[in-house]
């Protein structure tokens, strides 16, 4: 059926799935976590935005091209994730073409459709972070390094740029980067000169695009090997928890795993056959180490250095698990002349996938409430940790939010205080209304003292829990 049907159309009809599903959800659950900050600062003038990516911890391309994106489409939702959905969605035919080229163009379809269905990449598709861009990148680099392996050494000029915009988009690129030169020696055993000699190439033309960012790379490895990061050591179980959780649940893992079982049993002479040089197939060693390189690769790097083994970080790689898995799927199925069956095995992800995220968080059902409550006249409102002041303006005030370049003073003006203490805030506050916007300060900052500090000093009223520990709480 598939045979009859051209690659584009096929193509076309993947990414209108992925427009339409995503579409739906793009609204579905309130800007929160880091979406934000992000947002923000991507208002900035370049200028204040180069000032700002000093002590981030993130690099400048996505910033960069959000700034230019709220220009256009200002900072609504649907504004700031659409850009993201529109690298996902530019991923699609990626993926496609990368899975034919592999083993046929079924492999691509049923890689796509699971990349679609996959709860944890339909996330990351609307939202207003990198991560998508990430992946898009780290997909147009590996698609050129199966090039630049197996078929020309002319590829190593676009593999140099998208190594180059890679190490602009994430620290975590420079990794990938290492990936790529690990999964160029496994793969390419008869090494010559001439080859080795592009990838240097490669990498000298990447590390010279990269050059205006070599210097806030190193404050920040200063930063970083200072105080490390926020991710926790990972235990054991991660290896295969974050696996289930890119296949959406381990209900899902089961089912493929028996479908799986059941394909063999059935083909199962064929396939012992065929299986030792199925595993030494090239295309299916390409695909299954650019998955367990960096996979992998990040676990060792986390228990012997410092943590970075977190499901959002490795969401570059959950591609490269489809195609495995793809692949698999595809060779025992071999010997079957209905291939269209073989789609049956989205099924478990179409069914089980979250088709409407939620982030655990209420930051617009917070502002409501805030609002509800207030006395016009005669309220402060306290908000503590102070960075989810961004959050809280987002939804409660969107104008000032906007107005960026006044956004303390309008803090000021709508009496919100972003503190850790009442010691910081000016002014007398007997006779006033206090609101307390607790955004999980106990876990944040589990030394802090506000609340009771608080409460020695004013009348509780009511109150009102949020979900991800978020409580508002009303005194007088």
């Amino acid at each position: 059926m598939l045979s009859k049907i051209d690659d584009k159309k096929i193509i076309a009809v993947l990414m209108t799935i992925q427009l339409i599903l995503c579409g739906l959800a793009i609204n579905s659950f309130p800007i929160a976590l880091d979406e934000p900050f992000s947002i923000f600062w991507s208002q900035q003038d370049l200028h204040e935005l180069n000032v700002m990516f000093q002590s981030e911890n993130n690099p400048p391309l996505h910033f960069y091209l959000l700034h230019f994106w709220i220009k256009l489409f200002g900072v609504g939702p649907v504004a700031v994730r659409s850009l993201s959905l529109i690298f996902s969605v530019l991923s699609i035919p990626v993926l496609f073409y990368l899975g034919k080229k592999l083993q046929g163009r079924m492999v691509g379809v049923l890689a796509v459709l699971f990349f679609i269905f996959s709860s944890f990449n339909h996330y990351h598709a609307v939202e207003a972070r990198t991560y998508s861009l990430f992946v898009l990148l780290s997909l147009l680099a590996f698609n050129d390094l199966y090039d630049f392996i197996f078929k020309s050494e002319k590829r190593y000029l676009r593999l140099a740029i998208w190594n180059g915009l890679l190490l602009y988009t994430h620290y975590l690129g420079g990794f990938v980067v290492v990936c790529e030169v690990v999964v160029f020696f496994i793969l390419f055993k008869n090494l010559s000169v001439k080859k080795i000699g592009y990838l240097v190439l490669s990498g000298l033309i990447s590390a010279v695009i990269y050059i205006p960012g070599i210097l806030l790379l190193f404050k920040r490895l200063e930063h970083f090997n200072d105080q490390g990061t926020w991710v926790p050591e990972p235990e054991i179980t991660e290896l295969y928890g974050n696996i289930l959780r890119f296949l959406n649940n381990s209900i899902v893992a089961m089912i493929l795993l028996l479908g799986l079982v059941v394909l063999f049993v059935i083909n199962r002479k064929n396939t012992i056959q065929k299986l030792p040089d199925f595993l030494k197939n090239k295309q299916f060693v390409f695909a299954i180490t650019t998955f367990l390189v960096p996979y992998l690769g990040m676990y060792i790097v986390s228990v012997i250095f410092q943590p970075i083994f977190l499901d959002r970080y490795l969401l570059f790689t959950t591609p490269f698990l489809f195609l495995s898995l793809a692949m698999v799927i595809c060779f025992l199925f071999t010997n079957w002349s209905k291939k269209a069956y073989l789609l049956l095995f989205t099924v478990p992800f179409i069914i089980t996938c979250n088709y409407f995220p939620d982030n655990d968080r209420e930051g617009d059902e917070i502002a409501k409430y805030v609002a509800s409550v207030k006395d016009e006249s005669n309220s402060v409102i306290v908000i503590s940790p102070p960075f989810y002041d961004l959050t809280f303006m987002y939804h409660y005030k969107p104008e000032n939010f906007a107005d960026y370049k006044r956004f303390k003073e309008t803090e000021l003006n709508e009496n919100v205080y972003p503190v850790y203490s009442l010691n910081e805030i000016s002014g007398d506050l007997r006779g006033k209304q206090l609101i307390y916007v607790d955004a999980n300060s106990k876990f944040l900052f589990p030394e802090q003292q506000l609340k009771k500090e608080i409460e020695s000093r004013f009348k509780w009223k009511e109150g009102r829990e949020f979900k991800g520990e978020y409580e508002v709480h009303v005194y007088e």
